[in-house]
């Protein structure tokens, strides 16, 4: 692009992209992200302008929230007065769309005085008249330029507003708002499944007319930096269900554009780099990876088998979510259970754990296949008042020295040798940002090559089982050393075991006032694998 004010036309049948003009650039606010234009009345459309222009189908023009038009058959702007904008335009917080009544505007109303005001609202352009105030009746939020996107679902005559909840570096909730034209109201809709709709980047939406769904701009179970397998997005209109597609990775996020060709029937992609993607959605033959069977149920996702459940204590919700994206992306069933769902504060207050395992072995017996549980809480809280939003408690030991101690074991229905039969860990936050960390550190593990010393090793870090005399003390070191001997032989050599013991039996023990401070360096050092 060899102009700021340049519109690149693209077109499908050649594949090539043109401009319809030298570079012309205003003299104010060059490279500066202003809002001036040049002396032919060519808008400056610099960086940040994101869904700052629409297609209006009545006019054929291009609609600039700025008031500039742009006729795409002459290819250039018009050299016409910049319309008045009633409302206040800035880059973050101003969004058009296309309709069939013609562009829509979704921006931050001004006051009497002509000062900002606290309100949002909507705006249809006319050519004659200008901007005309549509009065949506309902509250709108304030749209962000990256989070929030509105599309035109011409089937039931409504904008749909996406993001809603979410905002900068916010997760949304998954749901949408909708401003029918014929009422003027403003509605909710909540999906089901709309678990699969949470984003942080829902700029780019488009409607596709011949499947009634609407397409999110944001790939499912891809990281921030666009590694992972990725799937479309899909709300169902007509069922108000969310459920993925595998259609491929493909560019994503603010540094793309997603548009619908109603003609060919193919949603397109394009990239700042002038990269085009095609995409022909057929609801005859799309086979769904994840549909949900009713509100906040767990995804069932082709060919998987297993179930990966989180156990969360509320404060860590949020902080979870992109963990339980990426198994979804793996092709997990996910389900979250909030404790707060199963457990009375004073059963979490006294750390009583006994429901939430009888309702973990109902989700086991429901899954069918294997399981998986993460516990993402502490064991117990620092201040009794902090205990129901922040704890996960454990259950209590039944066996030998166990007993009555806590342990997460019984979580993993344990079979009467009481070994468990579904895998169990914990996260033991106890504040937002210590389990936003944890899920950071998971998934760089899992999404990164293993590479470094710390990828060969196997930290063993062993004590003497105890016992009340020297003679059942040396028999407890003597079947903890044995045992570990035969199970360590069986490791392959690539591996590279590092221990510390604390024996006083053993001519190798760390002395108890050295031992925190060595067994540290050792797991801060790194391993795959710490015993």
């Amino acid at each position: 692009m060899r102009s700021a004010s340049t519109v690149a036309h693209w077109s499908p049948r050649s594949g090539r992209i043109v401009e319809g003009f030298d570079a012309d650039e205003p003299y104010s606010a060059n490279g500066g992200g202003g809002f001036d234009s040049s002396v032919l009345n060519r808008p400056w459309v610099s960086a940040h302008n994101y869904n700052h222009y629409a297609y209006d189908p009545r006019l054929r023009l291009l609609v600039s929230a700025r008031g500039y038009l742009y006729d795409p058959d002459r290819m250039d702007w018009l050299r016409i007065e910049p319309y008045p904008a009633p409302f206040v335009f800035d880059w973050a917080h101003t969004v058009v769309e296309a309709s069939r009544h013609g562009a829509v505007v979704w921006a931050r109303r001004r006051s009497p005085r002509g000062e900002p005001a606290e309100d949002f609202g909507l705006w249809l352009f006319d050519r004659e008249k200008g901007w005309v105030d549509l009065e949506p009746r309902g509250k709108l939020f304030a749209p962000y330029c990256d989070a929030h996107g509105m599309v035109y679902d011409s089937k039931r005559n409504r904008m749909v507003i996406s993001g809603v909840g979410g905002g900068y570096e916010k997760l949304s909730d998954g749901s949408f708002l909708a401003f029918d034209f014929a009422t003027r109201s403003i509605q909710p809709i909540v999906p089901e499944g709309r678990e699969r709709l949470r984003t942080r980047n829902a700029r780019e939406l488009v409607y596709v007319e011949h499947a009634d769904w609407i397409i999110l701009g944001e790939l499912y179970g891809r990281d921030e930096e666009g590694r992972g397998k990725g799937y479309t997005r899909v709300y169902d209109c007509a069922a108000n269900r969310a459920f993925l597609l595998d259609a491929g990775n493909v560019p994503d996020g603010h540094s793309t554009g997603w548009v619908y060709d109603a003609r060919r029937k193919l949603v397109y992609v394009f990239t700042y780099r002038g990269e085009v993607w095609a995409m022909r959605p057929d609801p005859s033959s799309a086979s769904p990876v994840g549909r949900a069977e009713g509100p906040g149920a767990a995804p069932k996702a082709s060919g998987a088998q297993a179930t990966w459940i989180a156990v969360t204590a509320p404060a860590f919700r949020e902080a979870i979510e992109p963990l339980a994206e990426h198994r979804r992306g793996e092709g997990y069933r996910v389900a979250v259970v909030e404790t707060s769902e199963v457990l009375l504060p004073e059963r979490i207050g006294v750390g009583d754990g006994t429901p939430l395992k009888e309702h973990l072995s109902r989700l086991y017996r429901e899954a069918g296949g294997a399981c998986a549980v993460l516990l993402v809480g502490a064991a117990s809280a620092l201040a009794a008042d902090e205990a129901a939003r922040t704890v996960v408690p454990p259950l209590r030991g039944s066996v030998g020295r166990m007993q009555g101690e806590p342990t997460d074991n019984g979580y993993g229905d344990p079979g009467r040798d009481m070994l468990p039969r579904v895998a169990v860990g914990r996260f033991p936050a106890r504040s937002p940002d210590e389990a936003a960390a944890m899920v950071r550190k998971t998934l760089a593990f899992e999404r990164s090559p293993a590479s470094g010393p710390w990828a060969d090793r196997i930290a063993l870090i062993m004590g003497n089982p105890g016992g009340r005399t020297p003679m059942e003390q040396r028999l407890g070191e003597w079947l903890v050393g044995n045992a570990g001997t035969r199970r360590f032989e069986k490791i392959a050599p690539r591996w590279t075991v590092r221990a510390i013991f604390h024996s006083p039996q053993s001519p190798y023990c760390v002395p108890d006032a050295s031992l925190r401070e060595q067994r540290l360096r050792l797991l801060e050092e790194g391993q795959v694998f710490s015993l």
